[in-house]
C-alpha cells in the first residue's frame, strides 16, 4: 500500500465490519487497492456516571470509549473546562498505530487520513491538531475537538491537513455549532 485511512468509531461502538465497509466505501476505485484501511477499537471501559444518566444504563455496563465524552448537559462542568479524560492516551494511541504501520508499509505521514465518526471524529481532530499535524488529510463526521486548547496554531506547521468536517443540525449529542468551532479551529483549508 502506498497509503493509509484510519478510521475511528464512535462512543459505545467498535470498529467491526459496518465501519470497516463504510471505509472501503470511501476509499474509491483504483485507491482503494493502493490504500491500507485499519479500523481499530476503542479500549473499553465503564460506562460514565453522565451518560448512565443519559441513557438510562446500568452501573456495570463497559463501552467502547476512545475518551469521557463531553455532553451538552453534563452536570457541575461549564463547557470551557471540560477535559475529556483519556483524550492523552488515545492520541498516543492513534499515534503509535499510525507510526508503527507507515514504518512497516514505508508510507509517508502525508499519505495518511485520519477519519472518524462522532468521538472518532473528535479524536482524528484532536490528533491532526497535536501529535499528527503532517498528515494529509482528516474526515470528521458528526465531530467537535474536545478540548478547547486544541485549537491549531497558525504558525505552528505549513504543511497542515485538509479538513472536511460534516455535521448534522438535529444532531442531539454534538451540536453543529460544536462541529462549526472545530471548524475555525482547524488548518485553513478545513471545511465545515
Amino acid at each position: 500500500p502506498s497509503s493509509l485511512f484510519v478510521w475511528l468509531h464512535g462512543f459505545a461502538d467498535d470498529g467491526g465490519a459496518s465501519w470497516a465497509e463504510f471505509a472501503h466505501a470511501v476509499v474509491d476505485g483504483d485507491a482503494r487497492e493502493r490504500t491500507l484501511i485499519l479500523t481499530p477499537d476503542a479500549p473499553l471501559v465503564r460506562a460514565p456516571r453522565a451518560f448512565e444518566a443519559h441513557k438510562g444504563v446500568k452501573d456495570d455496563l463497559e463501552v467502547r470509549a476512545w475518551f469521557e465524552p463531553r455532553l451538552r448537559s453534563a452536570p457541575g462542568r461549564a463547557a470551557e473546562s471540560w477535559t475529556c479524560d483519556g483524550m492523552e492516551a488515545s492520541i498516543a494511541r492513534v499515534r503509535a498505530i499510525v507510526d508503527e504501520t507507515c514504518a512497516e508499509h514505508a508510507i509517508p505521514l502525508a499519505r495518511v487520513v485520519l477519519g472518524g465518526f462522532s468521538q472518532g471524529a473528535c479524536l482524528a481532530l484532536a490528533c491532526a491538531a497535536r501529535d499528527l499535524r503532517d498528515v494529509g488529510g482528516v474526515l470528521a463526521v458528526r465531530g467537535y475537538l474536545p478540548n478547547r486548547v486544541d485549537r491549531v496554531d497558525d504558525g505552528a506547521n505549513e504543511a497542515r491537513p485538509h479538513a472536511l468536517i460534516l455535521a448534522g443540525g438535529a444532531d442531539p449529542l454534538v451540536p453543529v455549532d460544536w462541529s462549526l468551532e472545530a471548524g475555525a479551529n482547524t488548518p485553513p483549508r478545513g471545511v465545515v
